[in-house]
């Protein structure tokens, strides 16, 4: 079994947030019980998954994240595996192998330099994961994920022309992760706004932000984390789950305006990377992508968003 990446004139761009097989995706089907829920509820497991973000790529032991959730190792692997679909062990390699395929899709460095990235220790042990959620190893698949994925075009060629560097300070934000397709991105803000006003806080007035940490192309459609975000309002801790707290770190980012509707979005950021990136010799760090809105998207649902997309540069 070679591979499972899909051909490139099977790839079509009418609906580029929602592909019934990602292009680029894994070729293991993960031995899980659900897919996670659209919204994480119960506050012990979210705060081990923002411990595993937070160390990533070091993986936090079990019952370290279980004295955590004030629960034994053995109740605490049976509620995660019970809310997320999979066990600790399965989220994490998952997490770290779909942040690997990115890598290789999008950038340029070498193999070893991603494993170590994603908190593999030898190249050997990194080569047999990746291949067993991939069917590939890893210098194959990019080769043949780059030939798999949207091509590029001479709009895009145009489009990157207009992305500008910013600098930019430290942002804190307060919103609530989804999962699901981003083609679902705009019910997620709809559904997200309800949750600010019944905790008694009006979002109208404060700037919206996504956090995107997951290529359509390579994570299934259920597994896909969309985050949408506020400028913090000053809300006491502990924040009730579903909501988390996270700070845009300072830094340099790659920008470009998008106006128009959500679904077409993708090309906004294809025209940054791989398109600009390439052209200016420049690399993208880890940090999540970050979505800015002119306006509340709750508001503009099913209409035009007018939004800039922010990839942070190393």
């Amino acid at each position: 079994m070679e591979t499972t990446v899909i051909p490139p004139q099977e790839q079509d761009r009418s609906n580029p947030l929602r592909f019934d097989k990602p292009p680029a995706g894994p070729h293991l089907r993960h031995l899980r019980r659900h897919l996670p829920p659209a919204l994480i509820e119960d506050a012990r497991v979210l705060a081990a998954i923002r411990a595993i973000e937070a160390g990533f790529p070091a993986e936090p032991t079990l019952a370290a994240l279980a004295t955590q959730a004030q629960l034994s190792p053995f109740h605490f692997h049976r509620l995660f595996a019970e809310v997320m679909g999979e066990t600790v062990n399965g989220y994490v390699r998952r997490v770290r192998l779909d942040t690997a395929a990115i890598l290789l899709l999008a950038s340029p460095r070498a193999v070893q330099e991603i494993a170590t990235a994603v908190g593999y220790g030898s190249l050997a042990a990194f080569n047999h994961a990746f291949r067993r959620q991939f069917g590939l190893p890893p210098t194959r698949y990019r080769e043949l994920a780059r030939q798999a994925v949207v091509n590029m075009t001479p709009d895009d060629l145009e489009r990157a022309r207009h992305v500008r560097v910013e600098t930019r300070p430290a942002l804190p934000l307060v919103g609530a992760r989804f999962h699901g397709s981003y083609d679902q991105a705009e019910r997620c803000w709809l559904r997200f706004a309800d949750l600010l006003r019944s905790l008694g806080v009006e979002p109208d007035g404060l700037a919206a932000h996504a956090l995107i940490r997951d290529n359509p192309e390579i994570t299934p459609n259920g597994l896909i984390r969309y985050f949408c975000m506020v400028a913090d309002p000053g809300l006491p801790d502990p924040l009730p789950a579903p909501l988390e707290r996270f700070t845009v770190p300072a830094g340099r980012y790659a920008c470009l305006r998008h106006d128009g509707p959500y679904a077409g979005i993708f090309s906004t950021y294809f025209a940054i990377s791989p398109v600009w990136l390439q052209k200016h010799g420049q690399r993208f760090d880890m940090t999540p992508a970050l979505e800015r809105y002119e306006s509340p998207p709750w508001l503009r649902a099913d209409g035009e968003q007018s939004v800039t997309v922010m990839i942070k540069l190393l």
